[in-house]
């Protein structure tokens, strides 16, 4: 049985590679992120190859990230990819503990880690979620050659990205595709 057939579709000739980016720590703690691994889950399920660039807490996926990021960074670019019908995490930034129920990400550690993963153009879709967290919206779709998808899941942007404004603006530009979750939403992003 051709293997695009195992995933239950019609054969496709290659699967993608896709990046998704998560702005937030991972694992699932939110709407957002269930949401996030709801979709890798399924594009895993139609035989693509789904990487999710997060955040994390734990030191050995931190570990495991940094050290895949220094082999893409030497010419391995599949040191970054999940095998096609699989989703990887890859933990390419820290999350801080900010409460005994509340991780934050460490912007600039996630900004690092997205960029390296990014450079080698591994990808042919880079996902980014919530693209008004100015961070890491600027660190994916400045240092990709992939089409990029970006995703809004809330109304009103967080408080850094007036600061950032003309830079987020510019990587907005960027994006091929942009999604948002609700009618809402839409209404609000297009006043």
């Amino acid at each position: 049985m051709p293997a695009a057939l195992h995933y239950g579709m019609a054969a496709m000739s290659t699967p993608l590679r896709i990046a998704v980016v998560c702005p937030l720590p991972w694992p699932p703690s939110g709407d957002v992120t269930w949401r996030i691994a709801h979709e890798a889950e399924t594009l895993a399920a139609r035989g693509h190859s789904v990487t999710v660039l997060a955040s994390g807490r734990s030191p050995e996926q931190l570990a495991e990230g940094r050290a895949a990021l220094e082999r893409a960074a030497e010419g391995d670019v599949e040191a970054v990819l999940a095998a096609p019908g699989t989703v990887r995490v890859l933990v390419v930034g820290r999350a801080i503990k900010a409460t005994a129920r509340r991780q934050v990400v460490g912007p600039l550690d996630l900004a690092s880690g997205v960029e390296r993963a990014l450079a080698g153009d591994a990808f042919d879709i880079v996902h980014l979620h919530e693209p008004l967290t100015p961070v890491p919206l600027m660190a994916s779709l400045r240092h990709t050659g992939a089409r990029a998808v970006v995703t809004f899941h809330r109304v009103d942007p967080p408080t850094p990205v007036a600061l950032f404004g003309p830079l987020a603006e510019r990587s907005l530009d960027r994006a091929d595709a942009r999604v948002a979750v609700s009618p809402r939403i839409a209404r609000t992003l297009t006043e």
